[in-house]
C-alpha cells in the first residue's frame, strides 16, 4: 500500500473490522475512502464527547445525591438536556427541592411551638411578679416607718417591675414568629411601600449620618400584598442596613422587574456577615449583634414566603445584599 492508503486504512480499522477496512480501501476510489474516514472519525469524536458529557453529568448527579444522604438538601443539577438522563436531573432537582421545602416548612412550624409553649409559660409567671412588685411599690413600702428603707423597697420594687415588663415585651416580640396572620392583601405598588418605610426611617438615617440612597425602577408595577406585614419587612431590612453602618456609609434601597416577578434590594456597606452567621441568618433567635431579638430575618422571610415570594442574603467584605422577591400583580 502506498502512504495514504495505509493512512486511511489505519483509520477505518479503529472504527471498523479490519476486513471491511481491506475492502473499503481497495475497492472505492480514495475520495470516497476519504470521506468514508473523515466520518467515521467524526462519528467517534461525537460519541466521546457524548460520553464525556454524560459521564460528566452522571458524577455530579452523584456528588449531589450523596450530599442529599448527609442532609444537605440544597443541591442543584444545571442541565439543559431533555434527554432520559436529563429528565432523571430534573427529577431529582424536584426532589431535593421538596425535600429542601418540606424541612423548611418543619422548621417554621417547631419555632412556633417552641415560641408558644415558652410565651406561655414565662407570661404567666410574669404576671404575678409585676402584681406583687406593683403592690410591695404602692401598698407595703408606704408603711414602712424609715425612710431610707422606705424609698429602698419603693425603687426595689420599681426594678423588678420594671424588668417584668422589658420581659412580657421581649416575649411579645418573639410571639410575632408564631402569631403572624395570614396576609390581608391588597394590590400595592412595590416602589410606593419601598417609600413609605424609607420616608419613616429618614430621621434615624439623618441621625446617624448614614445616606440612603433610593432608586426605584419598576414603572409603578404592583403586587398583591398585605401593607402593613410587606412594610414592616422593609422596614426591618433598612434598620439592619443602618445599623451595620458606620457613620459617613451608604444604604441603598432599589426595586426592579425580574421576569414576571418584582425584587426589592437593601444593600449597605458595613462589614457584612462570616460566612458561618450567613449560613444562620435566617435562624429565629440567631444574632450577631448585642442585645438583637433575631427575629428580624426569620420573620421577613415568613412573610415572603406567605406573600408566594422569597428572601435570599448575599454577604462579604463590601458588604451585604438582602433581595425580596414576590410575584408581580397579574
Amino acid at each position: 500500500m502506498k502512504l495514504l492508503p495505509k493512512l486511511l486504512f489505519v483509520v477505518l480499522a479503529t472504527v471498523v473490522p479490519v476486513g471491511a477496512a481491506t475492502f473499503l480501501v481497495g475497492h472505492f476510489d480514495q475520495p470516497v475512502v476519504v470521506a468514508l474516514a473523515a466520518g467515521a472519525v467524526l462519528g467517534v469524536a461525537c460519541a466521546a464527547a457524548v460520553a464525556r458529557s454524560q459521564r460528566s453529568r452522571i458524577a455530579a448527579l452523584k456528588h449531589s445525591a450523596e450530599a442529599v444522604s448527609t442532609g444537605d438538601l440544597s443541591q442543584m443539577i444545571r442541565t439543559s438536556s431533555k434527554d432520559e438522563l436529563g429528565e432523571l436531573i430534573d427529577v431529582f432537582n424536584r426532589m431535593s427541592g421538596g425535600l429542601l421545602e418540606e424541612r423548611r416548612r418543619r422548621e417554621v412550624e417547631s419555632w412556633k411551638q417552641l415560641v408558644r409553649v415558652l410565651g406561655h409559660e414565662i407570661n404567666n409567671t410574669l404576671a404575678p411578679i409585676g402584681s406583687l412588685a406593683d403592690t410591695l411599690r404602692t401598698s407595703v413600702a408606704p408603711r414602712i416607718a424609715d425612710a431610707a428603707v422606705r424609698e429602698d423597697v419603693r425603687e426595689s420594687a420599681q426594678v423588678i417591675a420594671d424588668r417584668a415588663e422589658h420581659l412580657r415585651r421581649f416575649v411579645e416580640r418573639y410571639a410575632l414568629i408564631a402569631k403572624l396572620p395570614p396576609p390581608t392583601r391588597r394590590r400595592l405598588k412595590l416602589d410606593d411601600a419601598a417609600r413609605d418605610a424609607a420616608r419613616l426611617l429618614s430621621g434615624e438615617f439623618a441621625e446617624k449620618k448614614v445616606r440612603l440612597l433610593q432608586d426605584y425602577d419598576t414603572g409603578g408595577a404592583a403586587a398583591d400584598l398585605d401593607p402593613a406585614q410587606f412594610g414592616q419587612v422593609v422596614i426591618n431590612l433598612l434598620k439592619n442596613a443602618l445599623e451595620a453602618c458606620a457613620p459617613g456609609g451608604v444604604v441603598g434601597l432599589e426595586t426592579h422587574r425580574t421576569g414576571d416577578g418584582l425584587e426589592l434590594r437593601v444593600h449597605d456597606d458595613g462589614r457584612g456577615f462570616t460566612p458561618d452567621a450567613l449560613q444562620k441568618a435566617f435562624t429565629p433567635f440567631f444574632t450577631t449583634k448585642p442585645g438583637g431579638s433575631g427575629i428580624g430575618l426569620a420573620l421577613a422571610r415568613q412573610i415572603a414566603r406567605a406573600h408566594g415570594g422569597d428572601i435570599a442574603l448575599e454577604s462579604g467584605g463590601g458588604g451585604t445584599t438582602v433581595r425580596v422577591a414576590v410575584p408581580a400583580a397579574s
